[in-house]
């Protein structure tokens, strides 16, 4: 069973990003955190890291991923005390937040993509 190791750790990030989710849903006071959907995590082979990403649902500022990204850096420490009680495991890794650009890309290409197909102009 060579990835016995593998396996674990996605399955330890799995619940993490699951008990992340309901906390940040149904006990976070803070209002910025109503459009954050969790879009990944990945937890260190050592089991001492764990990298969430996420991203904002709706319109949003330009500069509101990073405002969140530090608020929910400032709650780590809350969000690591809290999914510890949920969690089996000797240590819960501490947390990482990371805004996750990919969807706002992705849609931006789409974008370029329709422009292209439909011959629209390209500036702007």
């Amino acid at each position: 069973m060579a990835y016995s190791g593998q396996d674990r750790t996605r399955r330890i990030a799995s619940e993490i990003r699951k008990q992340l989710a309901e906390l940040l849903q149904h006990e976070a006071d803070d209002p910025a955190f109503q459009g954050v959907t969790l879009t990944a995590a990945r937890v260190s082979r050592d089991l001492s890291c764990a990298t969430i990403y996420f991203t904002l649902m709706g319109e949003h500022e330009q500069d509101a991923g990073k405002e969140v990204m530090q608020k929910l850096q400032h709650a780590a420490g809350y969000l690591r005390r809290q999914i510890a009680r949920g969690m089996k495991i000797r240590t819960v890794p501490q947390l990482r937040f990371f805004y996750d650009e990919s969807i706002e890309r992705a849609s931006k290409i789409e974008n370029l993509i329709d422009r292209a197909l439909h011959g629209n102009d390209f500036s702007g």
